[in-house]
């Protein structure tokens, strides 16, 4: 009876290492400057990225994404770095239902703008879990977006922190903190 038990744990252990396996790569690595989401899904930046290489220096553009699913964006602890001031860090544009994550590590620094959302965008939660930015011109840039909502960012020598035009259903909290 004892062999029995222990089998029957022992092939629940490794059907659940399984599918905490299949779980932690549900993702698609970002490994490059310039990357581009167009569809829902999970994205996980895999490294630090320096965009400074080439115009028009944007770290990571989301566009057009019109869907009821939503694009789930990580940044996982890295540094996007940008070209002493030009460029934008995380730039989304016409897109809706869209999660950025930070952590106590990752920073978004040396850009223009280090996130901006640019014409119709709804219902983006950007939870920072402490993500910095720092250096750059413009923290955030909302502009005619809706339905946003910043929390537990650090922002650190900006010359302007957060900027918003023509941006409706702001929530703002737990800065700097």
């Amino acid at each position: 009876m004892m062999k029995k038990i222990i089998a029957i744990v022992s092939g629940l252990t490794i059907g659940l290492l399984g599918a905490a396996t299949a779980f932690a790569t549900d993702y698609t690595e970002i490994n490059t400057c310039g990357y581009q989401i167009t569809q829902p899904g999970r994205y996980k930046v895999m490294q630090n990225l320096v965009c400074s290489q080439q115009a028009p220096y944007v770290g990571i553009m989301i566009s057009n994404v019109q869907s009821s699913n939503k694009v789930e964006l990580d940044l996982n602890g890295y540094t996007l770095r940008g070209n002493n001031g030009q460029g934008i860090g995380i730039f989304i544009i016409e897109s809706r239902n869209i999660e950025i994550h930070g952590s106590h590590n990752s920073r978004i620094e040396r850009f223009e703008t280090g996130i901006q959302l640019w014409k119709n965008n709804q219902k983006v939660d950007v939870d920072g879990d402490g993500l910095q930015l720092r250096q750059n011109r413009t923290g955030v840039l909302l502009r005619n977006s809706e339905d946003i909502k910043l929390k537990e960012l650090k922002m650190q020598f900006n010359t302007a922190d957060v900027v918003f035009s023509n941006a409706k259903d702001v929530e703002v909290r737990d800065f700097n903190q």
